[in-house]
């Protein structure tokens, strides 16, 4: 958790602003975006085992964001996928340092 904690703030400058005690050894950190948007990073072990499946198989979360910081991620992002464009939309995929994929996009 703490790899994906860091790749958080240190990409998106996402800002740590709960953490919440799943167990004696567990927690979810929660994330404050830009804009105000909060995002929960919570361990494997806490999902229903439907949902882990899911998450090993697709993206199953997309992000928007302004065409400048959509071409800089692009370059940073270790292992930052292809771009796609569909319409006026571009995107491509990423993966955080615990496996979790996710597809950042731009809209024309």
């Amino acid at each position: 958790m703490w790899r994906a904690l860091s790749f958080w703030q240190f990409y998106f400058a996402a800002k740590l602003v709960d953490q919440v005690p799943l167990s004696d050894t567990e927690k979810s950190f929660v994330l404050q975006l830009t804009g105000g948007a909060e995002l929960a990073l919570m361990p494997k072990s806490f999902l229903p085992d439907e949902a882990t499946k899911l998450a090993d198989t697709a993206p199953a979360l997309m992000f928007f964001c302004a065409a400048a910081t959509f071409t800089q991620l692009h370059g940073e992002l270790p292992g930052a996928g292809d771009i796609n464009e569909s319409g006026d939309t571009q995107a491509f995929s990423f993966v955080d340092p615990d496996g979790h994929a996710f597809v950042l996009a731009t809209r024309g």
